[in-house]
């Protein structure tokens, strides 16, 4: 099935005129300067209550909530699939698509295509590598045996680096015959939109990590900013260091995050003999246990662990230990791989660490024995969910109450029936209550997971964050207010600034990538279009939002629209913190179990800065936008 660029896709809908499209389908008549009503063509209805707005490039009936962009349209009127939809809409508006018709992206692009960027691929990560062994490469060298990786592991994971010179790679590769083009799609160049034209390195002065198929070929690239000392004296005076720790290579036709493991290739020798199999989260931790001798383990790349991820250790016969960072975010994060683990019907174990330690660190300090050691006491992964999110039988009713919620999410997230009723009933049993009596949480998935969590897949779980149900403390539910202050920012794209409030608080995934993208808007016009949206918001619930938005109209008040939007903010940032609250509260419980006096006092110490949060007292300063 082709697939195609999302430059590709914003190609053909910007040539598509969807009044144009639609009009031969049902009659439409001016209703205000960008809208068109008429009846809709997908329900029986008497009223009107279809809208276009070709100036934006979407559709919405208000009838029977349906809507979208002209791709949308051809699905719903003729059955098309998206690749036919785009293939029909390009001639129709005279547009040539790639050659062969597709522009394919994702594990399904052409075998053509697909052999060209890993080709450019593998020998970026030959030159980088070159470059680390190289004399311009000793101060790295250096940097890397101090954190104890020997010179082994720096060639077993082919670690390299990247100079600080502006266009240093593209130079050598264009010397070799790579065309620019190629660079930019592999998201190893960067195009100059400043108005001087040509491209730019997109890694610069960076330690480089491949990340690498099961058969070795460098698919994508994460770049760690070097240590002050380790610098540069360029990127120094650069002043590089308010860059990000990490970067990461973009989306491409061979990488998309989340559908590989760090390290496989490197631990595939090793899993045959091994009877578990360690899943760490970040890229220093998977090397520091290679380090040890440890080399059954893999990296989950220290982004949120998918579905995918877990079912690629399917098929080993393996327990599958979860060793994350003993700080609350890790103990959280392994308790969201749980349900993962049951859904692949692996057998699993919940390694804590102490609560100042990461793999990395605890490896370095103590070594692997008492690591192992560890390891061989932790509980079952579903032991250990039921230990955290279980109240003490002498709770009040308020905390049964809540961990009740926690509970529901935590089912929820468990797809295969069987499993499904087999966790409610150990749940159930630790209540005092029947199963029955435990309320079911099948609502937020209509189906089982799919083996790829692409974009638009499920949310990931969230302890504290249920759903669809009044907040405890009486500010009602806060996905409702996130949608509520996405919709006003796409009603009044002034108010897009407020945005910057909430930016890395989302309770969502998708809600925050569809902020992500509005804010990035922002901050390179100064406004909010709905023509340069992505393609991705056309189906699911956001999707709805965008269309419905878009054939809706503004009230004008501009003043009023940025102060509403404030307290929109705000209130997804108090009900956050709420929330934030309900997650400490079962992480303080763990922690006290485990008599991890710092971890007790640096939740409670969070606990107090999120009360304040959630009363509103302390809000995150916001940062200017385009203009201010």
């Amino acid at each position: 099935m082709p697939f195609y660029s999302e430059q590709t896709l914003h190609q053909v809908r910007s040539a598509t005129d969807i009044l144009d499209l639609i009009r031969p389908h049902t009659d439409l008549n001016r209703a205000g300067p960008d809208s068109y009503k008429g009846l809709c063509p997908f329900h029986r209805e008497k009223t009107p209550s279809f809208n276009v707005s070709p100036e934006k490039g979407f559709f919405f009936c208000f009838g029977c909530k349906t809507g979208g962009d002209a791709f949308k349209f051809m699905k719903l009127m003729f059955g098309m699939s998206f690749p036919e939809s785009v293939r029909e809409l390009a001639r129709r508006a005279g547009v040539s698509l790639p050659e062969g018709g597709d522009e394919p992206q994702g594990p399904h692009a052409g075998p053509e295509r697909r052999q060209r960027l890993h080709k450019v691929m593998d020998r970026a990560s030959e030159i980088y590598e070159a470059r680390l062994w190289s004399d311009e490469g000793v101060r790295v060298r250096n940097y890397l045996r101090g954190r104890g990786v020997g010179d082994a592991l720096m060639r077993s994971f082919r670690l390299g680096y990247s100079h600080s010179g502006w266009d240093g790679l593209i130079r050598e590769l264009a010397g070799e015959g790579f065309h620019e083009d190629i660079l930019l799609e592999a998201g190893l160049a960067k195009a100059n939109l400043h108005g001087s034209g040509g491209a730019y390195d997109a890694f610069r002065d960076r330690l480089m990590i491949p990340i690498q198929e099961r058969d070795g070929r460098t698919v994508a690239f994460a770049a760690r900013l070097l240590d002050a000392a380790v610098q540069s004296p360029q990127a120094a005076r650069e002043g590089d260091r308010e860059a990000p720790k990490f970067i990461n290579s973009p989306a491409t036709p061979i990488w998309t995050k989340g559908r590989l493991l760090y390290g496989m290739p490197q631990a595939e020798p090793f899993l045959d003999a091994a009877e578990c199999i360690f899943l760490v989260e970040g890229y220093f931790d998977l090397i520091a246990l290679h380090a040890a001798g440890i080399k059954y383990a893999v990296a989950a790349m220290g982004t949120a662990l998918t579905q995918t991820q877990v079912n690629m250790l399917r098929g080993k016969g393996l327990e599958v230990y979860l060793l994350f960072d003993g700080d609350e975010a890790g103990r959280l994060a392994a308790l969201k791989a749980v349900p993962k683990l049951l859904n692949a019907r692996l057998e699993g174990r919940a390694v804590t660490l102490p609560g100042d330690h990461d793999p990395d660190t605890f490896i370095r300090e103590r070594g692997p024995v008492p690591l192992l050691e560890l390891a061989e006491k932790a509980p079952e992964a579903l032991e250990h969910a039921l230990s955290v999110l279980l109240p003490d039988p002498g709770a009040s009713m308020a905390a049964k109450g809540a961990a009740v919620d926690y509970i529901k999410d935590f089912m929820a997230e468990v797809a295969e029936p069987v499993t499904y009723s087999m966790v409610r009933s150990q749940f159930a049993r630790g209540l005092g209550v029947p199963p029955e009596d435990l309320p079911a949480a099948r609502s937020r998935r209509e189906q089982p997971f799919p083996e790829d969590e692409g974009p638009g897949g499920p949310a990931p779980f969230a302890v504290g964050q249920p759903h669809a149900r009044e907040d405890h403390e009486g500010g009602g539910d806060l996905e409702p207010h996130s949608m509520k202050l996405l919709e006003h920012v796409l009603m009044n794209p002034a108010t897009a600034g407020a945005l910057e409030r909430v930016e890395g608080r989302w309770p969502q995934e998708q809600c925050e990538e569809l902020a992500s993208e509005l804010l990035s808007q922002y901050r390179e016009t100064g406004t909010v279009s709905f023509i340069g949206l992505s393609t991705r918001w056309r189906e699911g619930p956001l999707g709805e939002l965008v269309a419905r938005v878009a054939n809706s109209v503004p009230d004008g008040d501009t003043v009023g629209a940025k102060e509403d939007a404030e307290v929109y903010a705000g209130r997804v940032l108090q009900l956050t913190a709420k929330r934030r609250l309900q997650e400490l509260t079962a992480l303080l419980k763990a922690a006290l179990e485990a008599g991890d006096e710092e971890g007790v006092a640096r939740i409670r110490a969070e606990q107090a800065a999120a009360k304040n949060e959630a009363a509103g007292r302390t809000l995150p300063a916001r940062r200017p936008g385009p203009g201010g």
